[in-house]
């Protein structure tokens, strides 16, 4: 699926002719080994190096174009490296380090109506920060009108994420109805479901969940989050058995959730009518309750 991102980083050609790298290149080149310098000293530099191929007037021109297209910072009419457009590169650089393996900073607002996409992510936590902000970033979109729906296995770890991401959960769920099935219904599972609903969701216990995935919606999205076998593993040890959350349970908790490396696949679908159905099995959960 092709995906067009807004603000894309301006990356100057480093095509060559010959041995001979262009000027844009050139200027980024001399920039990233001395700096601040004026237009003369670039193009001094480049001269020498680059033979007389190349005219001041074309330096001049070329580093005119890299100002304007952000690349290059002009103080006191001396040009150096943007601060701004590096920290784009380093971005840049990182999100195609993601996508050749398999993991990306999908938005989305990216996904095409009826498509599907498979992204992975270094951990539970990881994909819980961005499920975070994707779905505030939906609400914002939704005109007042958001709601969610989540049916797990066990608890999500609402319990240890920071004030800043708590206060996040409560203004994503400030507005709208968000309900929450879970089907583990024991003591612990009662203790962290209870931030949960202090954070504003309606929450149900007991759900016939299926095992293979937790499975979340929102707006036109799903997203089914597969853990891997050693992510289920740790899970059962910590909820089997446990019927309140002692230091030890604790300290399992949080090392599975913020310090595991393990990878979690999520598929995330753009589709109405299973949103819908999605929607429309959580809410069958709470009525079963009535």
């Amino acid at each position: 699926m092709g995906v067009l991102r807004e603000g894309l980083i301006s990356l100057p050609r480093m095509a060559s002719n010959g041995d001979r790298k262009d000027s844009r290149s050139w200027i980024v080149h001399i920039l990233s080994k001395e700096w601040p310098l004026p237009a003369k000293e670039i193009y001094n530099r480049i001269h020498r190096a680059n033979g007389s191929e190349i005219t001041y007037q074309g330096i001049h021109k070329s580093i005119r174009q890299l100002e304007s297209e952000g690349v290059l910072h002009k103080a006191n009419s001396r040009y150096s490296l943007s601060p701004d457009w590096i920290s784009s590169l380093r971005k840049f650089g990182n999100e195609l380090e993601d996508a050749l393996k398999g993991r990306r900073s999908l938005h989305l607002g990216e996904i095409s109506q009826n498509s599907s996409v498979q992204l992975v992510f270094d951990s539970f936590i990881d994909f819980f920060y961005w499920a975070i902000e994707e779905a505030l970033e939906q609400k914002a979109k939704s005109g007042g009108t958001f709601s969610s729906y989540a049916l797990t296995y066990h608890p999500w770890p609402a319990l240890s994420i920071s004030k800043a991401q708590y206060s996040s959960l409560k203004s994503l769920f400030s507005e709208g109805e968000h309900y929450i099935a879970c089907k583990g219904k024991g003591r612990l599972d009662k203790s962290l479901m209870s931030v949960w609903k202090a954070a504003g969701a309606k929450i149900s216990l007991g759900a016939e969940s299926p095992k293979s995935s937790d499975t979340f919606a929102f707006g036109d999205f799903v997203l089914q989050v597969f853990p891997s076998h050693l992510a289920k593993k740790g899970l059962r040890g910590i909820f089997s058995g446990q019927d309140h959350l002692n230091g030890r349970t604790l300290v399992e908790y949080c090392r599975l959730y913020f310090e595991s490396q393990d990878p979690v696949t999520v598929l995330v679908s753009r589709n109405a009518e299973l949103s819908s159905q999605m929607r429309e099995g959580v809410m069958s959960e709470f009525s079963r309750k009535g």
